[in-house]
């Protein structure tokens, strides 16, 4: 790939600015190897959407199977899903709630992150999972298993209004 870091490094750039060739057979070739690399550019680049659907996220694992020599570009790619939690629970999730929705993921080789947001009644914004300082009745727990997305709301924290977790994993 083109790029302008450090030669050990890969870069998903595309330079904007090039000079077409004149004669008809080098125009050609260069136009050919251009869209090359405009589609490999472009296939390594993260989609930024969040759907309540497993999506391709754009994002390529190396592949730990992967031969070190010969096969550099072996790459896994990687699904995402959103899970909307207070659907899934079909109102609020109070204090002291556990919530579990049947995510119908069919193959998960390797998870590759867990995160989301929560908003309480108070109107706090809340990184999932959370963490309190002072209290661990006040954690929110996420975790993913091989059927089930769970949220875990402690039994000191407030009551959620808003909880939406993203998994996102390699399948193959």
């Amino acid at each position: 790939m083109n790029s302008y870091g450090p030669s050990y490094t890969q870069s998903a750039y595309l330079p904007n600015e090039f000079i077409l060739p004149k004669d008809e057979t080098s125009f050609y070739d260069f136009i050919s190897k251009r869209e090359r690399l405009t589609s490999k550019l472009l296939n390594v680049k993260e989609i930024a959407q969040y759907e309540q659907i497993q999506i391709l996220t754009g994002q390529q694992f190396f592949d730990p199977n992967a031969p070190t020599e010969g096969e550099p570009d072996l790459k896994r790619y990687t699904f995402r899903l959103v899970s909307d939690m207070v659907a899934a629970n079909g109102a609020n999730i109070t204090a002291g709630s556990t919530v579990n929705f049947a995510h119908g993921i069919d193959i998960i080789v390797t998870p590759t992150r867990i995160y989301g947001t929560a908003t309480d009644t108070n109107g706090n914004f809340l990184p999932l999972p959370y963490s309190s300082t002072y209290a661990l009745n006040k954690n929110i727990e996420i975790l993913c298993t091989a059927t089930n997305v769970t949220l875990i709301n402690g039994a000191g924290q407030n009551t959620l209004k808003q909880a939406y977790i993203i998994f996102e994993w390699t399948k193959n």
